[in-house]
């Protein structure tokens, strides 16, 4: 028998192991099914995934298992995306998840994020915030019948501030027709005779498909419709619903959200008797001031010696009479009569010796003007000479022999010609 054609269970299996490692189409795996048998093994999660036909044994490491936004379990339909390969010890064929989300839950973030994105578009995530009634006397409270969240809100509410009345508006939170429940019990509220201070909405945690109707917009929209503030508790602190986001308030627990909507009686009390105290010390103090004020005034002179204050006063008086006396009409009259003859004696003076001034002026101008008159040098036997154009001559460069000249004497003109011309330079003829 040929022994060497033989393979060792651990050949096998290192070879299986080696195929699937190196086989492209087992590195990324997308698979779908329903989780069964789920264990936990020193944090490692061990399970199958399984359809009508058949099921695969599944490993999660525990860094993956960490990431998982849900809690799985028996019976949840997931999607998973890892590799498939052997465990070599036993040559078992495994599916190794590196990550899954839970059937149904990716549609709903899905939709969640694009209502989140309209709403934000429209601003509604912007709108002011109402604030909460400091002594509410009335609490309506919106959520299940049965749930333990309206055993908390009431036991809390009767703790702290026992005045306060709490109605329960039942709804279903969960499943088909929750959110139209919510949105009736809203809607009830609204209409109600009855004024309330304040809206608390929420329920239990949970899953995201099990908080999806406080994220359905009709819910969304009544919150913003109602014209008390609203808080909301839904789910847990790390759950957040599109309510939560609109809502004036957001609780972490049902206990904190009835926390937050009354104030707590012991808290309110030694409010009060503090206040009463500083009250009273203010008043004694004013009291106090008021009464020295008192004191002070009656002893003035103003109260003791009314007459004192007249004295001042009727020395004022008579100054003012005098003043009126000496100031009268009749004599101001008299006084701008004077004043008014002065005045117009010195305008005529002044203007006589402006006047004289002037014609001085004039006098003297007028006889330097005809003693500089050219014309006025031909009555001592000038003359001057022209060009028949009129151009006064001044220089023999500017005659020419049998050049025409006009020459203008004391009584007349006369047309003569140029014989000769002879230039004179320095006292001697050329």
């Amino acid at each position: 028998m040929d022994s060497e054609k033989y393979l060792s269970p651990s050949q096998l299996n290192k070879y299986l192991k080696r195929k699937f490692t190196n086989d492209p189409y087992m590195r990324t795996v997308f698979l779908v099914g329903e989780i069964t048998n789920w264990r936990t093994r020193v944090g490692n999660q061990y399970f199958a995934i399984k359809d009508d036909q058949a099921q695969i044994d599944v490993m999660m490491f525990e860094l993956n298992f960490n990431k998982l936004s849900f809690k799985p379990k028996d019976g949840t339909k997931v999607y998973a995306k890892g590799h498939v390969s052997t465990y070599e010890p036993t040559g078992r064929i495994q599916f190794y998840v590196e990550s899954m989300e839970q059937v149904g839950i990716g549609e709903l973030h899905a939709q969640f994020v694009k209502l989140r994105n309209k709403l934000e578009a429209e601003g509604v995530f912007s709108l002011p915030k109402k604030p909460l009634v400091k002594f509410p006397d009335r609490i309506a409270v919106v959520t299940s019948r049965n749930a333990v969240v309206i055993h908390d809100i009431l036991v809390t509410c009767n703790r702290r501030y026992p005045l306060c009345v709490v109605d329960l508006y039942p709804a279903d939170v969960q499943g088909d027709g929750a959110k139209e429940s919510i949105v009736r019990a809203m809607e009830q509220i609204e209409n109600s005779p009855i004024h309330y201070d304040a809206l608390i909405i929420g329920r239990g945690g949970g899953s995201l498909e099990d908080l999806w109707a406080f994220n359905e917009e009709i819910v969304v929209r009544q919150i913003v419709k109602m014209e008390m503030p609203v808080i909301s508790s839904v789910g847990h602190e790390t759950d957040v619903t599109l309510s939560d986001m609109v809502a004036d308030v957001r609780a972490a627990t049902p206990t904190a959200a009835a926390e937050l909507a009354t104030p707590k009686l012991t808290d309110v009390l030694n409010f009060l008797n503090q206040t009463c105290s500083s009250l009273y010390v203010a008043m004694k103090h004013l009291m106090d001031a008021k009464k020295k004020e008192l004191a002070q005034l009656q002893s003035s002179y103003i109260l003791t010696e009314p007459m004192r204050l007249y004295d001042q006063k009727a020395q004022l008086l008579d100054s003012l009479k005098e003043r009126l006396v000496a100031s009268g009409p009749q004599k101001l009259l008299e006084q701008l009569r004077s004043n008014h003859d002065f005045l117009t004696k010195s305008l005529v003076s002044n203007m006589k010796q402006e006047l004289e001034r002037k014609r001085a002026e004039f006098s003297q101008l007028n006889k330097q003007m005809i003693a500089y008159n050219p014309l006025k040098m031909l009555d001592r036997g000038y003359a001057y000479t022209t060009d028949l154009d009129g151009n006064t001559l001044t220089s023999v460069d500017q005659l020419k022999p049998q050049m025409h000249l006009r020459l203008y004497m004391q009584d007349g003109e006369s047309e003569v010609e140029v014989k000769k011309i002879r230039r004179q330079e320095h006292g001697r003829k050329e």
